[in-house]
């Protein structure tokens, strides 16, 4: 499956130790919190690995966030053509890259939530049946989509004392045997600005950090338009 677009087990509670640097503080300028809850962002993935054989490996890369009401929409930005290249490079049978796929979470029921994949360059919209939630690293849940990590486990985190915040946000973090999360939460939007995790010995380190941006207008929203394009599950692309 395609690397994120939230690495959710990385970020489970269950982690320990301290980062032995502390970041440049976050920017407190962003756009006015929206009356209806929608937020848009650009989210930065950057990845550090230390192998043991002293190769280290870093991986960056970026998505595009957008949340309203009861969706959430999350697309890697990708070089200009690579999308349309990458989805008429493959087999008609097969799934396109996941990669050159929007994710699209809609609330169904309460916390309860359905995944589909859409591929704009094929005009489709893939259903994700629940057998395939674990590969596709989807829990079931809107709360952690519409936060990127479930809100209630923020609130079991203990506050961090003693880091600059931006105006309306703190920083939570929790240590275990597996390593260390902190999060940087803004109570204003009701997101995580910067989510910091690291492995037991800090051999693997990951940042995500949220570039606030004005929410889209309705008529500008992802998914505006959808309607038209054809209906598939992924079940239908299985051998």
């Amino acid at each position: 499956m395609m690397r994120g677009p939230w690495p959710y087990a990385m970020l489970a509670l269950s982690v320990a130790g301290c980062s032995k640097s502390d970041p440049a503080k976050p920017g407190a300028d962003g756009p006015r919190p929206d009356p209806h809850g929608c937020l848009a962002a650009t989210i930065s993935h950057h990845e550090h690995t230390d192998d043991r054989d002293g190769v280290e490996h870093d991986v960056h890369y970026k998505e595009r966030f957008v949340r309203c009401g009861d969706r959430v929409w999350t697309e890697r930005i990708l070089p200009r053509g690579v999308p349309g290249e990458a989805a008429h490079g493959h087999e008609h049978h097969a799934m396109p890259a996941t990669y050159t796929m929007a994710r699209l979470v809609v609330r169904t029921h309460d916390d309860e939530a359905t995944l589909a994949m859409v591929s704009r360059a094929e005009r489709r919209i893939i259903a994700v049946t629940p057998e395939s939630y674990d590969a596709a690293r989807f829990d079931g849940t809107f709360d952690a989509a519409a936060h990127i990590l479930s809100s209630r486990a923020i609130a079991t985190m203990p506050r961090l004392e003693g880091r600059e915040a931006p105006v309306g946000a703190e920083w939570h973090g929790r240590s275990g045997a597996a390593g260390a999360v902190r999060v940087l939460w803004s109570k204003l939007y009701d997101i995580p600005l910067r989510i910091e995790s690291e492995s037991e010995g800090a051999a693997k380190r990951d940042t995500i950090e949220l570039a606030l941006e004005p929410p889209p207008l309705a008529s500008d929203l992802p998914w505006a338009g959808l309607d038209a394009y054809e209906k598939k599950s992924d079940m239908d692309y299985m051998d």
